[in-house]
């Protein structure tokens, strides 16, 4: 397998595009992708899909990307494949995702070759505060983003959101792996406030950022 994320150095200018797909992987929707690509332009294209996982970085093999994500559960299907985000000196991990081919395909004919286009994901954001007992959640369309720390990273998923009960249950499943109430919550994303109200008295503090 090659590597599908492109070039790693600063690019002189970024476009920034975000692809949903759909929880069955057959469809996706593109926003952001609008106006034309200058070859001096990278394009950030942040995927928003459950098949999402974070490797660290010193054990990383882009070989193994698509196997990795079958170990977790979430292997690609026929019309998908594996791509990852580059390797930053400023990250311990890199994420490895499942797009579709048709999307990925449709990335390449609109912005150009693939090393114009770098990927990434709502997983590698780093909330504030993260140095202790945070729980940060991102609710992006039917994707929930969730990272834990507890004097370091200890849970990182993207979770479908089926029901309105999902974080509510989410939660719950939490509450039996650490102690929450001793935790603050950091919650972004355009529903950060419907989701402070209805987590936030589980955890010692929220804010929305």
């Amino acid at each position: 397998m090659k590597q599908e994320t492109g070039r790693t150095d600063a690019p002189h200018a970024v476009k920034r595009v975000s692809i949903q797909q759909s929880l069955d992987g057959r469809s996706f929707s593109v926003i952001g992708a609008e106006g034309a690509t200058t070859a001096e332009e990278m394009v950030e294209v942040e995927l928003r899909t459950w098949q999402t996982m974070l490797v660290p970085v010193e054990v990383f093999d882009p070989d193994q990307a698509e196997a990795l994500l079958a170990a977790a559960g979430m292997a690609c299907t026929a019309t998908q494949q594996a791509v990852w985000t580059p390797r930053r000196e400023d990250e311990e991990a890199v994420a490895v995702m499942a797009i579709g081919q048709e999307c990925r395909q449709q990335l390449e004919e609109r912005f150009g070759s693939e090393g114009q286009i770098l990927y990434t994901t709502p997983l590698l954001h780093t909330p504030q505060g993260a140095e202790r007992y945070c729980v940060w959640l991102r609710a992006a369309d039917d994707i929930l983003y969730i990272k834990v720390y507890d004097r370091g990273l200890r849970l990182a998923e993207a979770i479908p959101l089926n029901t309105e009960d999902d974080p509510l249950y989410l939660i719950g499943r939490l509450k039996q792996m650490f102690p929450l109430r001793e935790f603050d919550l950091r919650i972004a994303g355009n529903r950060s406030r419907t989701l402070r109200k209805t987590l936030g008295r589980y955890f010692r503090s929220s804010t929305c950022e």
